[in-house]
């Protein structure tokens, strides 16, 4: 019974109403089988104990144990009220000591021979008709299974009646089923004011589909732990709302700072959520600004650090692409007025107080609840112009049009680090419809698009290189000289262009005549051998020696070298 009642009160905090239910059942069970087999055990075992005072059943009287007693008439029937904690209203029947007449204890004196009883009065004594017997038996149980029944009313109740504020965005969107999508596919074929009624953890969620890391997504078992933990969140800051009542000024005097405060306590303290250590390590060691192509493509390389299924399974770790989006998510599901938010390189979540003021809030502080001022996040780390905020719309709520692009922007990115430089470009191509439409914004997408291609090429000059690398040049004979030299010269174009068009299409030519000129070869089985002798495998081979992205050393421009297609 103590293990149910543990685990009512821990599935209440932790899990849903719904989970403790079970528990309380059992331990209901216990106390009412505990009673029952309590006193049947106590009838069959103690049936020849001797009672400690006498007993009335049904006028019967035992005599040896009246005659035991001294006193008057009063004191023995006194005696009879109080023989057993078991009582029932009942007349019972008395004797005189005088002249042993029987007669009701409620008469006043004896009929036959008048002496007083004493004051008259009626008693609860032992005994009783058969069905108050029973009745004594079954009263705890039905007085139990009573409460019992209106306690699962009531957190019926409470579960399928909660307030709006919390299944707000449930409630919506089972309203039809075009607001509650079940695929990506599905979520771009909404209107901007559709997108308006979808809950943006469902958005979230369905951008990550497909990705590596995702590969045991739940859609709807992240928007059920959600839910959950929502009404964790609301038990905790009503619990608490006390101190805020008591000691405003502690909270700086605003609800919006206290209700948010709660969230990111509940968050940090009791679900583990925190920054990932690995990505928090590195912006410690270089400033993003600083950061590689390659450093961005670990960073995309694991959707769990950038959706929101990373935070609600496994490990619980995100970064600033999806910590601000869980409090988002919770935030609206709890009935406040919050919204998601952009800076150069960040997102955070932006509380719209009543009074027309905002509160902007920190996801991604794992030891404290910082709520920075605007001056504050347009100036520091990363200066923005007010071109900038203007054109890339930050410092501002954002409609789940404008989320919509923002998560599909971090899907493009996902992609491009698993080398899917198709689905990417692509993916781009929708983010365009909904990030906003201004110049800024369209060089930004044209760029990752240019960005996205050239990775692609880069890869594929990479795949031609090692291609070369492998295929055998003639080491001996007239084209021996030939074929070295263009490698060198090809390897210091490849050093110093920045066309990585002209790199591909240099090594394509260079492979090809190579092939082509040891197929004529084969046709002359004295010559093949004498410039193609066995090979020798190198330990350390050659890899290709421009990356995209490393900075060019400063020497003279040279031009891609001239490769004959004859002989």
């Amino acid at each position: 019974m103590q293990n149910a009642g543990l685990g009512a009160v821990l599935a209440l905090r932790h899990i849903s109403p719904e989970a403790a239910i079970p528990n309380a059942l059992f331990a209901t069970w216990c106390i009412v089988s505990g009673s029952i087999l309590a006193k049947f055990w106590s009838r069959k075992h103690g049936a020849n104990r001797p009672s400690p005072l006498p007993l009335c059943r049904h006028k019967a009287i035992r005599r040896p144990r009246l005659q035991e007693l001294r006193g008057n008439t009063i004191d023995a029937r006194h005696a009879m009220f109080h023989t057993h904690h078991r009582w029932r209203w009942c007349m019972a029947r008395i004797r005189c000591r005088k002249c042993g007449t029987k007669f009701g204890n409620t008469a006043g004196k004896c009929p036959r021979c008048g002496t007083p009883t004493g004051p008259r009065q009626g008693g609860w004594v032992q005994g009783g008709p058969h069905f108050l017997a029973r009745l004594n038996l079954i009263a705890p149980a039905i007085a139990i299974l009573v409460l019992l029944a209106a306690g699962i009313a009531y957190v019926w109740h409470k579960v399928h009646n909660e307030p709006a504020s919390i299944t707000r965005t449930a409630s919506a969107s089972a309203t039809a089923d075009d607001l509650s999508p079940r695929t990506l596919d599905a979520l771009l074929l909404l209107s901007p004011d559709q997108l308006d009624k979808v809950d943006i953890a469902l958005i979230n969620l369905l951008c990550a589909v497909g990705l590596r890391g995702s590969e045991n997504l739940n859609v709807q078992q992240c928007i059920g732990t959600l839910n959950t933990w929502a009404l964790n969140i609301d038990w905790e800051t009503k619990r608490n709302f006390h101190r805020y009542a008591e000691r405003p000024a502690e909270f700086k005097n605003s609800l919006a700072y206290y209700r948010m405060g709660m969230l990111g306590t509940v968050l940090a303290e009791d679900l583990q959520i925190q920054y990932n250590p690995t990505f928090e390590q590195r912006q410690l060691k270089t400033e993003l600004v600083a950061w590689s192509l390659q450093d961005w493509e670990a960073f995309y390389s694991d959707s769990r650090d950038i959706f929101l299924h990373g935070l609600l399974t496994g490990r619980r770790f995100g970064t600033c692409s999806s910590m601000p989006f869980l409090y988002v998510a919770l935030a609206r599901r709890l009935g406040y007025p919050v919204n998601l938010a952009s800076r150069k390189y960040h997102l955070y979540a932006r509380y719209e107080e009543h009074n027309g003021r905002h509160l902007n809030i920190e996801a991604t502080e794992n030891q404290g609840f910082a709520t920075p001022s605007d001056e504050e996040l347009k100036n520091e780390q990363f200066v923005m112009t007010d071109e900038e905020i203007r054109d890339c719309g930050w410092l501002r709520p954002l409609s789940n049009k404008e989320v919509l692009g923002i998560c599909l922007f971090n899907r493009a990115h996902c992609l491009r680090s698993m080398k899917r430089y198709d689905d990417a470009v692509t993916t781009l191509t929708q983010a365009k419809r909904y990030v906003p439409d201004t110049a800024l914004m369209r060089r930004v997408v044209e760029k990752n698009k240019v960005l996205t291609r050239s990775m692609q090429t880069e890869d594929h000059c990479h795949a031609l290189w090692t291609e070369l690398e492998h295929t055998q040049l003639p080491s001996a004979g007239p084209k021996a000289d030939y074929f070295r030299s263009k490698k060198l010269q090809l390897r210091q174009f490849i050093d110093q262009s920045t066309n990585i068009v002209e790199v591909e299409c240099s090594i394509s030519n260079l492979l090809s005549e190579a092939k082509a000129y040891r197929a004529r070869a084969t046709d002359y089985p004295n010559q093949l051998a004498a410039e193609f002798p066995p090979r020798q495998v190198l330990a350390n081979r050659e890899p290709f020696p421009a990356p995209l992205g490393q900075a060019r050393r400063s020497t003279p421009k040279v031009t891609a070298p001239k490769v004959s297609q004859g002989s």
